[in-house]
């Protein structure tokens, strides 16, 4: 055998090996390409029963809370005094009452703003700006009374603002300028009483 034919063997040889070598990497790279898809596929599907089932739970749990609140709605409305002629002019004498207790001197009141509750309709709100005048300690113990329904109050009353302003002539004076903000709420069963207070 002449040394070119050696030569081409010990070439094709190696080519061989080359392409052997080759086509089992390629292989191994194609298996392993296989198995993760495979993996991507179960992943996939595991996360989408996984949501269906966070979604299924979420949903229970956010139905039970709604059920919850509308419960808590319910015996929230039942402490709410019921729109009856002369409610709201009763809520204001009362309130008058407080403010003599509390030795607060009246400066007049204004009503803003009457509405139904959101996603409550048969609760109505009405705010009040009332201004008066007193001492700070005074006023404190007239919030403390409103805050909790203090007799002869029977309404829920919320607090929403409060502006308190020194004499500007004698900063050390007791007396303040009061400006507060509150709103009562009415339980009104009947659409026309809603109406018939809003036109007042």
């Amino acid at each position: 055998m002449s040394s070119e034919s050696k030569v081409i063997i010990i070439v094709g040889g190696i080519f061989l090996i080359i392409i052997g070598v080759l086509g089992f990497f390629m292989f191994k790279i194609i298996r392993k390409k296989s198995l993760i898809e495979k993996d991507i596929a179960k992943f996939r599907r595991l996360n989408r029963d996984l949501r269906k089932k966070v979604n299924k739970k979420v949903r229970l749990e956010l139905e039970n809370r709604l059920n919850n609140l509308k419960k808590e709605s319910l015996t929230f409305v039942e402490i709410l005094p019921n729109l009856r002629p002369g409610e709201v002019d009763q809520f204001l004498a009362d309130l008058s009452i407080l403010r003599e207790s509390a030795n607060l001197k009246n400066l007049g009141y204004q009503s803003r703003e009457t509405k139904s509750v959101e996603d409550v309709p048969q609760v109505i709100s009405i705010s009040y700006d009332l201004k008066m005048e007193g001492s700070f300690l005074n006023f404190v113990r007239f919030l403390s009374w409103l805050e909790n329904s203090q007799p002869p109050l029977q309404n829920f009353v919320k607090v929403d603002a409060f502006k308190i302003k020194a004499d500007s002539t004698d900063p050390f004076k007791q007396e303040k300028k009061i400006n507060l903000r509150i709103t009562s709420y009415y339980y009104a069963p009947e659409e026309k009483d809603i109406n018939q207070l809003k036109k007042k």
